[in-house]
């Protein structure tokens, strides 16, 4: 019969295994997304013409809190089509 110390170990070592199991899964499957996202940013960089990943980081960031003025902010020409492409992706991020 176990005694109360064996009984604790073995559920830590249970909980210690799933939570390792759980862990690997939620890095596999957040590979793609992470990419997904990665991918999209770099997008919009370009089409904005924006230089770095962080700057259009920002760029949304500023775009989500105060709206267009973010164009201006960031020396973003504020056309149809940039905030177009700026909503496609503050949609698509929250989205996910």
């Amino acid at each position: 019969m176990m005694n109360i110390d064996q009984l604790l170990t073995m559920v830590d070592e249970t909980q210690t295994r799933v939570t390792r199991g759980v862990n690997k899964v939620l890095k596999e499957s957040g590979e793609p997304l992470k990419e997904e996202i990665a991918d999209s940013f770099t997008a919009l960089a370009e089409t904005v013409g924006v230089d770095d990943y962080r700057g259009v980081y920002d760029l949304v960031a500023e775009y989500i809190d105060n709206g267009t003025s973010a164009f201006n902010y960031f020396d973003v020409e504020n056309t149809p089509e940039n905030r177009a492409a700026v909503n496609d992706l503050v949609a698509k991020l929250r989205a996910m």
